[in-house]
């Protein structure tokens, strides 16, 4: 899939909202749901109605998710430090 059309279908997500029931992957600022560290951009299932989204809370996640989300995680925050402090300079 071209990065166009998921720029294209993201944002039909964002301003027609998901259907009942329905969740889609979307980066939004994270709450520390899923073990995440808070604060960071992080890619959540979400529900979306009326242009607000929705951390979809409860989804079983496997070892490998969640070893895979730590790795994220932290990876994320590294990134976001080092950015810091290129704004400080």
């Amino acid at each position: 899939m071209s990065a166009a059309k998921a720029a294209c279908d993201h944002m039909k997500d964002w301003f027609q909202g998901t259907p009942e029931g329905v969740f889609v992957s979307m980066a939004v600022l994270s709450d520390g749901s899923y073990g995440s560290p808070e604060g960071v951009m992080f890619s959540f299932p979400v529900t979306i109605s009326k242009g607000s989204w929705k951390i979809v809370q409860g989804l079983q996640l496997t070892e490998f998710a969640k070893s895979k989300l730590e790795l994220t995680g932290a990876e994320l925050c590294e990134e976001r430090e080092e950015a810091m402090a290129v704004c400080q300079q």
